[in-house]
């Protein structure tokens, strides 16, 4: 499980939401941000189930694009409407935490494809 480079990418991309999380107090992408570590933290223990931790990364993805979303929304437009949308922190951790899930999903579709071809020899 520990040696895996996929379980790195979840770890990294579960801390950068966690830190993320203690900078912002918004209750929606507070929310999204302990989602996503959430998720992160479930894949790495399904280790023996790899569609099912695909599963959970690609949840923990569909998590940081509404964030992201909700994120430009609060920024542009409710700021151009002149609503209080004053953001402390940029998007910066949950896109690091992004390309980690998408190459955690790599790798275990990496490591499916080897179990897949390691059947069709036997």
């Amino acid at each position: 499980m520990w040696q895996r480079k996929q379980t790195i990418y979840l770890i990294i991309a579960t801390l950068l939401m966690i830190v993320h999380a203690c900078f912002y107090n918004d209750g929606i992408m507070l929310g999204m941000d302990i989602a996503t570590a959430l998720f992160s933290v479930a894949s790495i223990f399904m280790y023996s189930n790899r569609k099912k931790q695909i599963y959970f990364c690609r949840v923990g993805t569909v998590f940081i694009v509404l964030w992201m979303a909700y994120y430009c929304y609060e920024r542009f437009i409710a700021k151009a409407e002149g609503l209080n949308a004053d953001l402390l922190s940029g998007p910066f951790m949950p896109i690091v935490a992004y390309i980690m899930l998408r190459l955690a999903i790599k790798g275990i579709q990496h490591d499916e494809e080897l179990i897949r071809s390691a059947d069709r020899i036997r």
